[in-house]
């Protein structure tokens, strides 16, 4: 319905766009005001809107059941879109919790490392002060 906000004149192109745009739209109730006022307008529509009060009720009704499919599909792409989403950020966190407690064991073990290098050379340290006192 964007396509007929703050439009006055309409011209041929026009007319084109607001055919489709009447089959687009001809089901919500919030356009019918819209549509009959451009009815009223445009010749194309009304032959537009005489030639959907022809299509048989089957078929109107076949669409209606397509427009209902084609719908669920797409609420169905969007949800498996945000399943999708959310296992991919439980994913990434988890990933990244894993990174982090391999990182911190990595350097629990280098500062382990370092620490038994800095108390073997305190020792020795003690060792040479020991025979340094001696003499």
């Amino acid at each position: 319905m964007e396509n007929f906000s703050g439009k006055t004149g309409i011209d041929s192109r026009q007319m084109k766009r607001n055919g489709v745009s009447f089959f687009k739209y001809h089901h919500e109730q919030q356009a019918k005001p819209l549509i009959e006022k451009l009815c009223k307008k445009d010749e194309g529509i009304m032959h537009a809107r005489k030639q959907v009060e022809k299509l048989p009720r089957s078929y109107l009704r076949f669409m209606t059941v397509e427009m209902d499919r084609f719908r669920a599909h797409i609420d169905r792409i969007y949800e498996e879109k945000a399943v999708y989403d959310e296992g991919l950020a439980d994913g990434l966190a988890k990933g990244i919790a894993e990174g982090s407690a391999k990182a911190d064991k990595k350097w629990q073990d280098v500062i382990a490392d370092k620490d038994a290098k800095i108390a073997y050379k305190d020792a020795e340290i003690e060792k040479l002060r020991a025979e340094l006192s001696k003499k």
